[in-house]
């Protein structure tokens, strides 16, 4: 988050977060007007907002870094269940999973390279989610995109 940037007084780690935050702007208004928000997702939505000034003035910066990881873990989740549920592509923006793969894969390389060992491991669940998420779409954009060309052809 932003906030761990300013923490960790690194000016490209808040750089990087304020860019991917918004990019969630635009999929945050499409949620709320075509898709029915439960309140799970409702009580996710204040947890998170309470989760920055939380890591701002809390000495327990790394451990709520973590249960927001998690909860974005959960996020990641929830959209390979239902890509699979669904089987189809619906209105998910490949090109934002692809900025969330490549953001993932940096950090990655940060884990790896400093030895964090909790980013290590949110670092690789979340790029495997991620390409669950990108094979599924692209799985069912195919299908798509088959379905459509054979429907030209009886027409």
């Amino acid at each position: 988050s932003v906030a761990y940037g300013f923490y960790l007084g690194s000016i490209a780690v808040v750089i990087n977060r304020l860019a991917v935050s918004l990019l969630n702007i635009p999929i945050l208004i499409g949620l709320v007007k075509f898709k029915e928000i439960g309140w799970w997702e409702k009580g996710q939505a204040v947890l998170f907002i309470f989760m920055v000034p939380a890591m701002v003035f809390s000495p327990h910066r790394e451990a709520l870094y973590a249960v927001f990881s998690i909860g974005v873990l959960y996020g990641f989740g929830n959209q390979v269940r239902e890509l699979y549920k669904t089987k189809a592509t619906g209105a998910l923006d490949i090109r934002l999973i692809i900025v969330y793969i490549v953001s993932t894969l940096f950090w990655m390389a940060f884990a790896y390279s400093v030895g964090a060992l909790g980013l290590e491991v949110l670092t690789t669940g979340g790029l495997i989610l991620l390409s669950a998420i990108a094979i599924l779409w692209f799985v069912y954009w195919l299908r798509e995109r088959k379905g459509d060309v054979l429907q030209r052809g009886v027409s």
